[in-house]
């Protein structure tokens, strides 16, 4: 009986990952986000250092028999600022009309974002029939960008108990404005149960991957468009901290340098393009 014992594998302690959620529950979520990027165009630098906060509350208006969620997303204030703590010149005039917007989302019961209602009811109001406001503001504030904002917050966990050691994937889209964007696939591994910040949390890490894709036609600047190109990512690594006992995330950072060769069609001329990048992006639940 002893021999039969040893030979059993030990069976490790299980983990929840598993987001808590009824109808009526509300959570305030800060995520900041700081862009260092210097863009080389014909060997000219437009270097930019900005820092974006938000403040989103979620709310859960309605869950079915099957899991899935109907989120409500109000934006409580949202702004663009220098490093030095200075409000960035001319995208806070935007920002600042974003103040009090409600977006509704439907979730799997995966958190995935499956569809967003009133995106584009918000993108007239701010931007009206102007076509070149409209292109600012959804420069500012795109439809993947207030998706990606939930699936930050919600749809990196798994959604099930898991022990020490488990892995999963999920995907992540950054945009670039004019130079296209950046499809990031992203490998979790479970490090454990852990003390941060006072508090017993479970502590994930994970590294990502990237694809990088050029403009679409309608997201071209009409100065400024990309004809080929690739980037590369120099490093990248991640961590959660996810409270399984109030079922909520804590906290999670993620840190990604890019370095981009590209050739652009400026008033229709070509001209080479360089970019260098390192962007982090934390996200704090505040209540």
């Amino acid at each position: 009986m002893l021999l039969l014992l040893l030979l059993i594998p030990p069976v490790g302690d299980t983990l929840s990952l598993r987001w808590q959620f009824k109808e009526g529950d509300s959570l305030l979520a800060e995520t900041k986000s700081h862009l260092v990027q210097t863009v080389n165009v014909n060997g000219k630098a437009f270097p930019q250092d900005t820092v974006h906060i938000s403040v989103v509350k979620y709310t859960v208006t309605a869950i079915d028999k099957d899991g899935r969620i109907v989120l409500e997303q109000q934006i409580e204030s949202m702004k663009a600022s220098n490093p030095d703590g200075s409000p960035s010149v001319g995208n806070n005039a935007i920002l600042n009309q974003l103040q009090g917007a409600i977006i509704k989302a439907r979730l799997s019961p995966q958190y995935e974002v499956k569809e967003l209602e009133g995106y584009d009811e918000l993108i007239k109001r701010l931007a009206g029939d102007d076509p070149s406001v409209r292109r600012v503001v959804q420069a500012l504030l795109s439809e993947d960008q207030l998706k990606q904002t939930i699936q930050n917050t919600l749809g990196m966990v798994p959604q099930k108990d898991v022990e020490a050691g488990a892995t999963w994937k999920r995907q992540l889209f950054m945009q670039l404005g004019p130079l296209g964007s950046i499809k990031t696939e992203l490998d979790f591994k479970v490090s454990g149960a852990t003390k941060f910040e006072d508090k017993d949390l479970i502590k994930i890490d994970y590294q990502p991957s990237i694809q990088y894709i050029p403009p679409t036609g309608d997201a071209s600047n009409p100065v400024l468009s990309i004809t080929q190109g690739k980037v590369q990512l120099k490093s990248g690594s991640g961590t959660i901290y996810f409270d399984a006992k109030a079922g909520r995330l804590y906290s999670s950072s993620l840190k990604l340098q890019l370095t981009g060769e590209l050739t652009a069609r400026v008033n229709g001329t070509e001209m080479p393009v360089t970019f260098d990048q390192t962007q982090t992006i934390d996200v704090r639940i505040k209540k």
